[in-house]
């Protein structure tokens, strides 16, 4: 299938497998799904949970990741609006990174380490420096979120969050390649 049936085969598996296993996780995929793809009212139907529905011990953890899938939300629809006014490769940085271009990429890796002064400068430098190979913006921005995300997970594997800087994020870098060509090597990839 194609376009909008395809997408309504999408929704139709996130709505099946939500109802296989009520979880937070396939709420907020759907909701950041229907909303990367124009179904606004669908977004937020999947993360309206009435107060009182959930009254166990994971209440708190389940409303905490729906704020976070709230805020994704927000995020695609802005990243799509910023790509709709300047026609540009939109990229909204934060605790799920959102990049629009002719397709939406949700990425969530990072740490809350690299919310410190020159990380964006950092992730400026990875992006510029994938353009300057010739890789498509679109592209470059979504890997050098995903790669900036993962050295900075990395550096805070070693330094902790607390103690991390932005220039750790670089530091880290050739171990956080190193360990992905190891991971793509042991899986047949080259």
């Amino acid at each position: 299938p194609e376009g909008t049936e395809a997408d309504d085969w999408a929704l139709a598996a996130l709505e099946w497998a939500a109802k296989a296993s009520p979880s937070w996780k396939f709420r907020y995929l759907a909701a950041v799904f229907c909303a990367s793809h124009g179904r606004e009212a669908d977004a937020d139907a999947w993360l309206d949970i009435p107060d009182g529905v959930i009254d166990d011990p994971a209440a708190l953890l389940f409303r905490a990741s729906l704020r976070k899938g709230e805020a994704a939300v927000r995020d695609v629809r802005a990243a799509k609006r910023l790509r709709e006014a300047t026609g540009a490769v939109a990229l909204l940085k934060g605790a799920s990174s959102v990049v629009c271009g002719e397709h939406i990429h949700v990425s969530a890796s990072g740490c809350g380490g690299m919310a410190t002064g020159g990380s964006g400068d950092v992730l400026s430098g990875m992006i510029g420096g994938l353009l300057a190979q010739g890789v498509d913006p679109e592209t470059a921005a979504w890997a050098g979120s995903q790669l900036h995300g993962l050295a900075g997970e990395t550096a805070a594997r070693h330094l902790t969050e607390t103690a991390m800087t932005a220039a750790d994020i670089i530091g880290f870098w050739p171990e956080t390649l190193k360990a992905l060509t190891r991971d793509s090597a042991t899986n047949g990839a080259r």
